[in-house]
């Protein structure tokens, strides 16, 4: 105990890429909405990884405390919107 291994450590490939509108605030928005302000992101993060890799390679998305305290179902329709 305690001395175990994580089963995978998060490494930042380059500089780190940020949303300039907060994930909260895309709650009850339009799919239109939220994938204007959530694209750009994920398309400069999948620009950081060999095309050879992206299938294997993780993405994680931090949210802050806005988002956190949305009720569940208004934290997971941003995502489905993308």
């Amino acid at each position: 105990p305690g001395s175990e291994l994580p089963a995978f450590a998060l490494r930042t490939v380059g500089k780190k890429v940020k949303g300039h509108t907060p994930l909260a605030l895309l709650a009850g928005k339009s799919d239109a909405e939220i994938a204007e302000a959530l694209l750009p992101m994920l398309v400069q993060a999948l620009d950081k990884v060999p095309k050879e890799l992206r299938a294997e390679t993780p993405l994680y998305v931090w949210a802050t405390a806005g988002m956190r305290v949305l009720k569940d179902h208004q934290q997971v329709q941003p995502w489905a919107s993308v």
